[in-house]
């Protein structure tokens, strides 16, 4: 639909259009954008100078009307039936223009309400799912609020467990649901560091998928590498459960980062 209105835009505006345009043009294309404005241009002021002469010829007929008895207007308006041919002609013409916009208002709300992805709760729900998580495991984890920051395509949330550890999210506009989750991480060389990170990492999935056993959370840790003693710099690994993906990178720049998100999110 954008490009529809950028080719109309185009053909009858371009002298607005290359204004807005102009830093994505090569040379090229402003010179010939720069020559068909001119060209519009110039038919427009035309236009308006042979619809304005017949105007000037008769600037005193409201007047004449105004101060004519009833008879005469009567008659003026009998005789002179072009204003009314030209309402009716302009009546038409707004009704098909608001023909056309209805149907661009009814495309644009498809695009409005997709979801890219889900992990099925919203923020609050998040919130309490984790704090419930890491009691049960003892993590001594709290999240005491979650300020959700309004963005341009989608809203974000952010929390500090510790100096090391923060907690990102991202949430949907269209329904307020959580779309990911994210652990960012970086440890500052005690044992103490390291365990937190994994014990946050083990909260996020008990949080997301509660219903799963026991040895089925250490299978996700296990399915990506967590367990196995190795270096974990440079290791970028994910599994599925239950429809949502988790993920895990290392590298040197970022740290740490352990997400949840849907499974069909791309």
């Amino acid at each position: 639909m954008m490009k529809v209105l950028k080719v109309i835009g185009w053909l009858i505006i371009p002298y607005i259009m290359i204004l807005f345009q102009w830093k994505k043009l090569d040379n090229p294309r402003r010179t010939a954008g720069v020559v068909w404005a001119a060209i519009i241009l110039a038919v427009a002021v035309t236009g308006q100078k042979t619809d304005t002469q017949p105007a000037s010829t008769s600037p005193v007929q409201p007047e004449q009307v105004a101060s004519a008895p009833e008879s005469e207007t009567k008659q003026e308006s009998v005789s002179n039936p072009q204003p009314t041919q030209k309402e009716e002609k302009t009546e038409p013409q707004q009704s098909a223009a608001e023909s056309e916009t209805k149907p661009a208002d009814t495309e644009t709300k498809p695009e409005d309400s997709k979801i890219p992805g889900t992990i099925g709760i919203n923020p609050e729900e998040f919130r309490a799912a984790f704090n419930k998580a890491s009691q049960e495991v003892s993590a001594g984890f709290t999240i005491d609020k979650i300020t959700v920051q309004e963005g341009e395509a989608q809203d974000t949330f952010q929390y500090m467990l510790t100096d090391n550890i923060a907690l990102v999210g991202t949430v949907n506009k269209a329904d307020g649901s959580v779309r990911d989750v994210m652990i960012m991480a970086t440890g500052d060389g005690t044992f103490k560091s390291g365990a937190d990170i994994i014990i946050a990492m083990g909260v996020l999935i008990v949080a997301t998928n509660p219903d799963l056993a026991v040895e089925e959370r250490g299978g996700i840790l296990d399915d990506l590498g967590l367990t196995s003693g190795e270096d974990l710099m440079g290791l970028n690994t994910n599994t599925t459960r239950n429809g949502l993906r988790y993920h895990f990178t290392a590298t040197e720049g970022l740290g740490i980062l352990f997400g949840v998100a849907d499974e069909n999110d791309q």
